[in-house]
């Protein structure tokens, strides 16, 4: 995916500078740490416009953006998260290079969730901004970034 987006690069630089190459570190960008700055950026204006919105969402950790439900969590329905977590093999389970294990922040975060989100189906939706603090490392976030892309069908 990043091959992706660095031709797409390339090819504003062209227009906007008038050169066909830009420099070798402007070819290869580190796109872990930009997704990261533009998220923190896509975050700061989120709550700049909930503040200034008639309808806004709770600033508490426990809600997000990215709330896929309205339906309120079951003492039952966090034991049964628990259970699925615990099912999983510990050497399957994705490790960062800082040493974070992405399963195990998720059902961290999961537990403390008061509506059902895709987290509890152990989806990691990288637009949720709480994935911002847990995994703060730009080394860790560059990893979910590359790792964690589905590929275009037709390049």
């Amino acid at each position: 995916m990043p091959s992706i987006w660095t031709k797409h690069y390339e090819r504003a630089y062209k227009e906007y500078y008038g050169e066909s190459t830009p420099p070798n570190s402007a070819r290869h960008p580190n796109w872990g740490a930009l997704a990261l700055r533009i998220l923190k950026n896509k975050t700061l204006s989120t709550e700049t416009s909930n503040s200034l919105s008639p309808i806004t969402n709770s600033s508490d950790s426990n809600t997000s953006s990215s709330q896929t439900s309205s339906v309120t969590i079951t003492d039952d329905f966090l034991k049964k998260f628990q259970t699925t977590h615990q099912k999983m093999d510990d050497k399957l389970k994705w490790k960062l290079p800082f040493g974070l294990v992405v399963e195990d922040e998720m059902l961290k975060y999961g537990l403390t969730c008061k509506h059902e989100n895709a987290v509890h189906s152990f989806i990691l939706d990288i637009n949720n901004p709480v994935w911002l603090e847990r995994f703060s490392d730009s080394q860790d976030w560059q990893a979910i970034m590359s790792n964690n892309m589905v590929g275009n069908p037709n390049s």
